[in-house]
């Protein structure tokens, strides 16, 4: 298995308009409530998870406003040869029980979720 875009995730103030705008796009949504009173709107296109969080001012400035997700053949590997780069990981591999899961930031800040399915 090769290294794929799997998914990406948008947190946001305005997620109506969010959702208007990428549906123009071609994305369809569907709408699910989640954890804390929260909403996400999920779509995909062309095998490819999309999906957009709305999120409350005063949890915005802990969230990431964007967030890559790849799934990798080898996770461990994969953040040990990431590691020297001096990147920050949020959280180290664990395993979720349907895959494991490693979350860090790009050297610009983004935040980077990396699946390795089980």
């Amino acid at each position: 298995m090769q290294s794929a875009l799997f998914r990406i995730t948008i947190n946001s103030n305005q997620p109506d308009n969010l959702v208007q705008f990428y549906s123009l796009i071609g994305f369809q949504f569907t709408l699910k409530n989640v954890e804390k009173g929260s909403q996400v709107w999920k779509g995909e296109l062309q095998g490819i998870q999309f999906e957009i969080f709305g999120i409350t001012e005063s949890f915005s400035p802990r969230s990431p406003s964007v967030q890559f997700s790849f799934q990798v053949p080898e996770l461990q590997k994969t953040v040990d040869q990431i590691r020297p780069l001096g990147v920050q990981i949020m959280m180290e591999p664990l395993d979720m029980g349907t895959g494991i899961l490693c979350f860090l930031m790009d050297p610009d800040g983004r935040s980077v979720e990396l699946i390795q399915s089980l």
